[in-house]
């Protein structure tokens, strides 16, 4: 197994990048946003998960440990395989992502491409807990409670606010009001 590269990227696709290490050129599946991060010619470490199937052996990369721990959770929900687990990493950060499964945002899930609402809702239903517990940035809580606080953080993440600005704005004003569409209200005029 392959844990990680230290290399210099030597090209850039739209799926993929080259990495060149002691003279070897890795090809290397990633998420748009890490690609996007990308420049040929710089170096980099790069983490990843290494697929052997019957057909050919496939390498998926990621800047961090924490984006390969949350992959290699959510290809271990029946019916995500890597390329789709790859492209729901590629579409969110880490912590939007971890913050739509942990507050059960199935509908920000169904968003991505290729999800559907059955996909997206066994997703939440099988790493909520998981994905709740591992995947919370040190400098901010994530509300872990169930109701109207991770129901109305779900609702800002899938408007667009990322998951520490929605987690920011709710917890600031969650003793204010027992109403969702007022604490949605609230939190949107921050």
């Amino acid at each position: 197994m392959i844990s990680y590269i230290i290399g210099t990227v030597a090209s850039v696709e739209s799926d993929c990048f080259v990495l060149e290490s002691n003279n070897i050129g890795y090809k290397i599946f990633s998420g748009q946003n890490y690609l996007s991060e990308l420049e040929t010619g710089k170096q980099i470490k790069v983490y990843t998960y290494m697929q052997v199937r019957e057909d050919g052996i496939a390498l998926f990369g990621f800047p961090s440990n924490a984006d390969k721990a949350m992959f290699e959770n959510l290809i271990s929900v029946s019916g995500v395989g890597p390329k789709l687990a790859i492209q729901i990493s590629g579409y969110a950060k880490l912590d939007e992502l971890a913050a739509a499964i942990a507050t059960g945002n199935s509908a920000f899930l169904s968003s991505i491409k290729g999800i559907g609402k059955k996909t997206a809702e066994r997703i939440v239903l099988e790493l909520k807990n998981k994905t709740a517990s591992y995947y919370v940035e040190p400098n901010y809580a994530m509300p872990i409670e169930s109701g109207i606080i991770s129901d109305a953080v779900g609702v800002l993440v899938s408007l667009g606010m990322s998951a520490q600005e929605a987690v920011k704005a709710v917890n600031k004003i969650k003793n204010k009001t027992d109403n969702i569409e007022e604490l949605i209200s609230l939190a949107l005029k921050g």
